[in-house]
């Protein structure tokens, strides 16, 4: 069975938007996929950052108390509430 003309101009239009669809999902896998690196790598940097400062900050903390204590001692009476 032959097709008429408008027949092969449709069949043509629906294979374009297949092939179009198919070009616009292979895009939107990439920046899905450049997205999460990104997001990975970011939250890697952070992630060591945060350490570091969490670490840092509970010694800083340490200190403070040591030297509360220090101070506390050298004086003879008690300068916090806990």
């Amino acid at each position: 069975m032959r097709m008429d003309r408008g027949e092969r101009e449709r069949e043509r239009d629906h294979n374009a938007v297949g092939r179009e669809r198919n070009k616009k999902a292979e895009l939107n896998i990439c920046k899905e996929r450049k997205k999460r690196q990104r997001l990975r790598r970011r939250r890697r940097s952070l992630g060591a950052s945060c350490k570091d400062s969490s670490s840092s900050s509970w010694d800083i903390l340490e200190l403070c108390c040591g030297f509360v204590r220090f101070l506390e001692r050298e004086s003879g009476r008690k300068m916090t509430k806990w």
